[in-house]
């Protein structure tokens, strides 16, 4: 690298940076690209075994099942009105019309895979896809936490697992 300092009114500046561009520095460029892309699209991919279930909270609680094997419109009443929630096979579900202000569930659009949810707060709503998830790279790291709902067991509250 060369640098050229500038000293005209005595301050000094500078003015050219020579740098070359080595093999290696190409090599680590293209290897951090593709591991980008890698990641990306290892940690997005997840299959299912197509007996995943919609399950409804209100307020903590399953106040509702349904599978997404079949078409169907549910409405639920809320503190505020109501809340509807169409379900579609193929393309999963989504929250229809909502009686809440700013209508971000409405906005949040389809979900699909287990362990996607949409959540209303200002209705205390929680839709969740429920079934088992099936990476399709099984070496990755994942993070399991251990302990019931209710508080119970605290004593292990991350384990660090494989798939």
């Amino acid at each position: 690298m060369n640098i050229k300092l500038n000293t005209s009114n005595g301050v000094n500046k500078v003015s050219d940076i020579h740098y070359r561009i080595r093999f290696q520095d190409v090599l680590l460029s293209i290897a951090v690209i593709i591991g980008s892309f890698w990641s990306i699209f290892a940690l997005n991919t997840v299959s299912s075994d197509g007996s995943a279930n919609l399950v409804i909270y209100q307020n903590g609680l399953v106040i509702k099942e349904a599978s997404l094997s079949e078409n169907k419109i549910i409405k639920l009443p809320v503190d505020s009105g109501s809340i509807s929630v169409e379900i579609k096979p193929g393309n999963g579900v989504h929250i229809l019309e909502s009686s809440c202000p700013a209508k971000v569930c409405v906005h949040t659009g389809w979900i699909k895979q287990p362990g996607e949810t949409i959540i209303c707060l200002p209705n205390k709503i929680l839709l969740e896809i429920s079934g088992e998830v099936k990476t399709l790279y099984p070496y990755l790291p994942v993070i399991v936490m251990s302990g019931s709902a209710d508080g119970e067991k605290r004593d292990e509250i991350f384990s660090l697992g494989w798939t």
